[in-house]
């Protein structure tokens, strides 16, 4: 399980990240993936988010997102929205934790 603070600013040239099968509850990690400016693919297949921000939205070299048997918040889906660089986004099997918005919200 992640809590707490977790930097990942050493970390600049990253670009593949594999998170699979991990508790991210009340985690900064999530939040500060936009620090990683060269990150171009992130699997967290199999984990658990209580909460899934902007931080992931801050990133501009993302293109490849797999989240499949995840447990993830409804809000994920407007935070990922903003990713021009995504080209692919993996959902198989993903239990969304509240109500999906409702389209125009």
């Amino acid at each position: 399980m992640f809590t707490g603070s977790t930097s990942l600013n050493g970390l600049r040239k990253l670009e593949t990240l594999y998170l699979d099968s991990n508790d991210f509850m009340e985690s900064i990690l999530i939040e500060s993936l936009g620090a990683l400016p060269s990150l171009k693919t992130l699997h967290a297949g199999g984990s658990n988010f209580t909460r899934f921000g902007k931080g992931l939205c801050n990133s501009s070299s993302l293109e490849e997102v797999v989240l499949d048997g995840s447990s993830l918040p409804a809000s994920f889906l407007r935070n990922i929205r903003p990713l021009s660089t995504l080209k692919v986004l993996s959902l198989n099997g993903v239990d969304f934790n509240s109500t999906l918005p409702t389209q125009g919200n």
